[in-house]
């Protein structure tokens, strides 16, 4: 697979117009660029990511540290940043999934893999997060659901496929990183991605 930019755990609201993008025909890589865009972040925003702690109101908000810092995250993913091995970032992190997600029912499916890759940390930021996103990918099996989708030319507009995707949206705040919603919901996330009605988020 080859690599592209994706931001740090992105949030849900990313991999939604990311998936939407694929289902149209754009590759992996213009898929992820155009769901930038639609989401409206600033470039510091692809070394961070959302947890919701207790309420839409209240937040974490976890940032990779780049060497050269906040001058060299507004630069962007594609200007190559490297990771600055400053503090404690790693055990910081990986505390903060394990607070947040360490109870749900699908967690162990994939924080082990997100424990290690963050633990045995990639020079570059591009890498990082390109790794992390294909955890996420393997677990929904997202690449062969949209070739499947492809070419079959299926319609997942049923009724009770709709209606268990927006029993999902309920609880989701698509702003929030998507490991938040995935360790709920594990594979069956698909349906909610696929299925929400403009407006719907």
């Amino acid at each position: 697979m080859t690599e592209y930019g994706v931001p740090y755990l992105a949030s849900f609201s990313w991999y939604l117009y990311w998936i939407r993008c694929r289902l149209a025909g754009l590759t992996p890589s213009e898929s992820a660029e155009t769901a930038w865009r639609q989401c409206n972040q600033k470039p510091r925003e692809w070394s961070r990511t959302v947890l919701e702690i207790g309420g839409e109101d209240s937040v974490l908000r976890l940032t990779v540290p780049l060497v050269g810092g906040a001058s060299t995250a507004k630069k962007g993913i594609y200007a190559n940043p490297e990771i600055s091995d400053h503090g404690d970032w790693q055990r910081l992190h990986i505390g903060a999934l394990n607070a947040v997600l360490g109870h749900t029912p699908y967690s162990s499916y994939f924080m082990p893999e997100i424990r290690n890759i963050t633990s045995t940390t990639p020079e570059k930021l591009i890498d990082l997060n390109f790794k992390l996103h294909k955890v996420v990918l393997e677990l929904m099996d997202i690449e062969n659901i949209i070739q499947f989708i492809g070419k079959k030319k299926k319609n997942l507009h049923k009724k009770a496929v709709i209606e268990t995707g927006e029993e999902m949206m309920k609880t989701i705040n698509p702003e929030e990183s998507i490991v938040v919603p995935l360790s709920h919901f594990g594979p069956r996330l698909i349906l909610s991605l696929l299925n929400l009605k403009e407006g719907n988020y």
